[in-house]
C-alpha cells in the first residue's frame, strides 16, 4: 500500500479492481473507422499511455472506456465486469481533460469536496478525504485559494485531486498536460509519475507527446488508423521499433528502405539500400532474401568522421559517405541532418564536446562539408515494409 488514498479502497477482489480489457472493439463513424479491432489488456496499477497522431483512434478508446462512446463491437471489461450500456456516472473511472474545467467561485478545497458531496458520502467523511488527495497532489498550503489564483501547473493538480478524491478503479487522462507551456509540462510528468506511484491506481494516459509517454509509462500502446501498432514498454518501443511507423513516431530516427540482399554467418542481415549501398544491420525475426524493408537508425548511435572507417578497419557494411545539409546547436549536442542521395537522408548527434574539433577529427559541420557516419551492426535495426520520411530538424 503506496499512499493512504488506496488504502481506503474497499473491494472485494484487489487483484482485479483498476484491471482494463478491451476485446475485438471497434467504433465507426459513418464510412470512417476510428477504432479497428482493438485487444488490450490493462493490468490493475499499470500506467499505460495510448500514444500516437491525430485520428489514429486514441482518444475515441479513451471515450469507449469513459462511457462517452459505445462501441459497435466487442466488449470492455473495468474491474472484470462488462461496462456494456453502463453509462459514464455510473462506472468505476474518472476523466481529466485537458481543459481542467474547475469551478471558478469556489476554493480549491471545495471544487475537491464536490465530487464526494455529489455522491453523498459521509459529510464526516469528506474532510479527511479531501486532505489526504491534497497532500498527494502537493497543495495543502493552497487549500482556501481560488483557481484564478494558481498556476497552470497547481490548476491541473486541482483537477487530478477532484479526480483522485472519488477513489476510481481507473483514471484517464485526455491530453491533460497540452495547455502548459513546456518546461511546466517537463516538471509535470514527474508530478504525475510521482502521483500514480503514491496512489497505486491504474493511470491510462492519451497524448500524442511522445516525450510524456516515454517519460511516465511502465507501458506505450502505439497506434496509426485506428489499429495497435504495437504495445511495449518504453524501452521496448524506442530500442526495439515493430514497424517502420513505430520506428518514425517515436524518437528520431533515419529511416533507410531497401531490401534483404545476405544472410551473414554472424547473425546480422546485409540490405541494399535504394541508393545502391550494401549496408549491415540486425532483425528480430527471419526475413527471407529480397524481402522489402527498413533499416531503422537513431542518431545517438552515429559516429561521425571526415574519414572511411572500413579504411581503418571499422566492420563491414557499417558506414556510409553523407553530406552535411544543415545543423543546430541543441545544448550538450549538435544534430547534424545529412543527405545520403537518391531521396536518403540521415540526422545523427554528435557530443558538443566533438565539434568542431576532437577525438573524432571532425572539421568544421558547415552544409555541404562531406562525412562517413558509421554504426555497430546491433544499432541498425531491421523492420518489415519501407516508410523512409526525411528527418526534420
Amino acid at each position: 500500500m503506496r499512499g493512504r488514498l488506496r488504502c481506503c479502497v474497499v473491494t472485494d477482489d484487489v487483484a482485479v479492481r483498476g484491471s482494463v480489457e478491451l476485446t475485438g472493439v471497434s467504433k465507426r463513424y459513418g464510412s470512417l473507422t476510428a477504432v479497428d479491432d482493438i485487444t488490450l489488456t490493462i493490468a490493475s496499477g499499470e500506467f499505460v499511455s495510448l500514444l500516437g497522431p491525430s485520428g489514429c483512434g486514441k482518444t475515441t478508446t479513451l471515450r469507449l472506456l469513459a462511457g462517452f462512446e459505445q462501441p459497435d463491437a466487442g466488449d470492455i471489461r473495468i474491474s472484470g465486469s462488462s461496462v456494456a450500456g453502463v453509462p459514464p456516472y455510473a462506472r468505476d473511472v474518472n476523466t481529466v481533460f485537458q481543459n481542467y474545467a474547475l469551478f471558478p467561485h469556489m476554493s480549491v478545497r471545495a471544487n475537491v469536496a464536490f465530487g464526494p458531496q455529489s455522491r453523498r458520502v459521509a459529510k464526516s467523511s469528506i474532510p479527511k478525504l479531501v486532505d489526504d488527495v491534497l497532500r498527494i497532489v502537493r497543495l495543502t498550503e493552497l487549500a482556501d485559494r481560488k483557481p484564478h489564483q494558481l498556476s497552470g501547473g497547481q490548476q491541473q493538480r486541482v483537477a487530478l485531486a477532484r479526480a483522485l478524491v472519488n477513489r476510481p478503479s481507473a483514471l484517464l487522462l485526455d491530453e491533460p498536460l497540452g495547455a502548459l507551456d513546456l518546461q511546466l509540462r517537463k516538471v509535470m510528468q514527474f508530478e504525475l509519475k510521482r502521483i500514480h506511484e503514491e496512489v497505486g491506481i491504474t493511470f491510462i494516459l492519451v497524448t500524442h507527446d511522445q516525450e510524456e509517454a516515454l517519460t511516465m509509462s511502465d507501458r506505450i500502446v502505439v497506434m496509426n488508423g485506428g489499429r495497435v501498432e504495437q504495445d511495449g514498454s518504453p524501452q521496448e518501443i524506442y530500442s526495439r521499433p515493430a514497424t517502420a511507423f513505430v520506428a518514425g513516431f517515436i524518437g528520431a530516427a533515419s529511416l533507410w528502405s531497401g531490401e534483404i540482399c545476405a544472410h551473414n554467418k554472424d547473425d546480422t542481415l546485409d540490405v541494399r539500400l535504394v541508393n545502391g549501398t550494401v549496408v549491415r544491420a540486425t532483425a528480430t525475426e527471419i526475413l527471407e532474401m529480397a524481402t522489402p524493408v527498413t533499416v531503422v537508425m537513431r542518431p545517438e548511435h552515429f559516429v561521425v568522421s571526415n574519414t572511411d572507417p572500413a579504411l581503418m578497419g571499422g566492420p563491414s557494411g557499417c558506414s556510409v559517405q553523407a553530406t552535411v545539409v544543415q545543423t543546430a546547436f541543441q545544448g550538450a549536442s549538435i544534430t547534424a541532418a545529412l543527405d545520403l542521395g537518391s531521396g536518403m537522408t540521415a540526422l545523427a548527434h554528435i557530443p558538443a564536446q566533438d565539434h568542431p574539433h576532437g577525438e573524432q577529427g571532425l572539421s568544421a559541420m558547415t552544409p555541404g562539408s562531406v562525412v562517413w557516419l558509421s554504426w555497430l551492426p546491433r544499432h541498425a535495426l531491421v523492420v518489415c515494409g519501407q516508410n523512409a520520411p526525411a528527418p526534420v530538424l
